[in-house]
């Protein structure tokens, strides 16, 4: 058998790894192929691209495979997952750094609804033999990781803490089609964003509908509770295959968003690249927000405004019960009277600054604060007006 170099980022490599930890051959269609090429096409001119990094890639997308292969054999064992409906989900959607998270899990609080946790988000298939009488396995290897990657960067928690059984944005879901933005966050791949921009997104996001039903079909819901910050960039194809999404927006001062995204970007870079241009990386950042800015607003034109509420940053740390509040009065939905116990409860445990005030400043990637303000003028006279007319 033909060795693998432990960092080799080759398609054939890949795929042959993928196929060889499952037995596995059905990768449940070929969507995938292109965007993994570009992708990787990206990678080979990374001159910065560490040992680190490349075996950080090859970690990701392999395990992407190895989820389309499981999720494909479980749908040849359950044809049934197919037909699972996804009624009304409910999405938090804003640029990076502008609460989702706080609000995402305040949301998850509600009985009723239920938010995907990080263990599931990693590994959505079901066990084709789970044992009834002991924990998921798969729980103790995502906090496994997550203990390891604490003990790697343990300032991380500042910024963004996790755990596996607890609710996580839905960009895992999307590295399972090898299109998730996170892509970004760990290297430059110009050619990868620029495909994915003049994507349509509907194959990816059907795929995406695919794996919530697989998850709804193990542990059911009225509703679900989803996160990610990357829908903003693709809000027609969100509401395409989601057309009856109820969609809350957070936004933030662009200031602190660009010097926040900056920072935690930053962090990954220096430890999986050999050099970093911190001010090449504050003009490529500010782009990409940017581009979600006017993407998400361009599409809200085109779309009735009942389906969508705006929060402000500001308003939800002042007040986040009364946040939750105007969102459920706006879409009519039905409050569960513990629901708000369980909010106070979860704020408790959850302090703001517990592990520690996540530090940046907007001059360590070359910009400041008239220039965020200039570019982001249309922003502050659409977006944060829109916040403002929702009268949270």
């Amino acid at each position: 058998m033909r060795r693998v170099a432990p960092g080799a980022l080759t398609e054939e490599s890949l795929c042959r790894s993928a196929r060889r930890r499952t037995r596995l051959d059905d990768f449940g269609g070929e969507e995938f192929r292109l965007p993994l090429r570009l992708l990787l096409a990206d990678l080979a001119e990374d001159e910065n691209l560490g040992v680190v990094g490349r075996l950080a890639f090859r970690q990701v997308i392999v395990h992407g495979l190895v989820n389309r292969l499981r999720i494909a054999e479980s749908l040849r064992r359950h044809p049934e997952i197919a037909t699972v409906p996804v009624r009304a989900p409910l999405f938090v959607v804003g640029m990076p750094r502008t609460g989702t998270t706080l609000l995402h899990n305040l949301l998850a609080q509600d009985p009723t609804g239920r938010g995907p946790l990080l263990w599931e988000l990693e590994t959505p298939w079901p066990l084709p033999d789970p044992r009834r009488d002991r924990p998921d396995p798969r729980i103790r290897r995502t906090q496994r990781r997550i203990d390891r990657l604490s003990r790697f960067s343990p300032e991380g928690a500042t910024i963004h803490e996790f755990h596996a059984e607890e609710p996580e944005e839905c960009h895992y879901l999307f590295r399972n089609a090898m299109v998730t933005q996170t892509f970004l966050a760990l290297a430059d791949v110009p050619g990868f964003c620029r495909w994915k921009l003049s994507h349509d997104m509907l194959a990816e996001y059907r795929y995406y509908l695919l794996q919530l039903r697989m998850l709804l079909w193990q542990r059911p819901a009225t509703h679900l509770v989803l996160k990610f910050p990357g829908h903003a960039w693709h809000v027609d194809a969100l509401l395409a295959i989601f057309p009856d999404a109820r969609v809350v927006f957070t936004h933030r001062e662009p200031v602190e968003v660009v010097g926040s995204f900056c920072s935690m970007v930053a962090r990954v870079r220096l430890a999986v690249s050999r050099d970093v241009d911190m001010h090449a990386l504050g003009r490529l950042l500010a782009d990409e927000i940017e581009t979600g800015m006017r993407r998400m607003l361009a599409a809200r034109e085109r779309v009735d405004p009942s389906r969508f509420f705006d929060v402000r940053y500001a308003d939800l740390v002042r007040d986040p019960g009364a946040t939750v509040g105007e969102i459920y009065r706006h879409f009519g939905m039905p409050r569960a009277a513990e629901m708000g116990e369980a909010m106070e409860r979860w704020l408790a445990e959850h302090r703001q600054h517990r592990h520690g005030k996540h530090v940046y400043r907007l001059s360590d990637y070359g910009l400041d604060e008239e220039y965020v303000r200039e570019r982001f003028a249309f922003y502050y006279e659409q977006g944060f007006a829109m916040a403002a007319a929702s009268g949270v």
